[in-house]
């Protein structure tokens, strides 16, 4: 059975992942790109963060994006959340701030996953050296959608 996700569980999906798969368009050729991000419940948007390369040079151009995050268990249940939306480089304060909710926010969704990972996190709060060239962006949403299969429990094998 599928069905449309709430918005509660829409916000639950994109708040319990850290991963997802940005998809961009550059001169009509579509790319997915995996990114790691933090959805910031209280600004409804998407943080994360690149260095210059072709995901910065794509979303300069056209900042049209969509980001897909999954939670899959197997082909009968699974949820899907599909955010549409705009990217904002964010740059001075607004960077270093929007930084620093990614990264301490992204350490606790870590720290339930593989807290071995959680020093990693932290080396991420120093790419706002200057010599480094660390982009600090922002999916800001224009549309959200989400769908779940799941197989009703008299259909399982016991």
């Amino acid at each position: 059975m599928i069905r449309n996700l709430s918005k509660t569980e829409i916000e639950k999906v994109l708040s319990s992942h850290y991963v997802g798969r940005m998809g961009c368009c550059d001169n009509n050729t579509p790319h997915v790109i995996p990114i790691t991000y933090y959805y910031d419940k209280k600004t409804k948007s998407i943080i994360s963060h690149t260095r210059e390369g072709m995901k910065s040079k794509i979303f300069r151009n056209n900042p049209s994006v969509c980001l897909e995050v999954e939670e899959f268990e197997n082909l009968c249940n699974w949820k899907s959340v599909v955010v549409y939306g705009k990217v904002e480089e964010l740059t001075g304060v607004t960077a270093r701030n929007a930084l620093h909710i990614f990264v301490e926010n992204l350490k606790k969704i870590i720290r339930k996953v593989d807290n071995m990972l959680v020093s990693k996190v932290s080396d991420i709060s120093h790419s706002t050296h200057p010599n480094n060239n660390a982009i600090i962006y922002r999916i800001k949403p224009t549309k959200i959608s989400g769908k779940f299969e799941y197989e009703p429990e008299e259909l399982v094998p016991a």
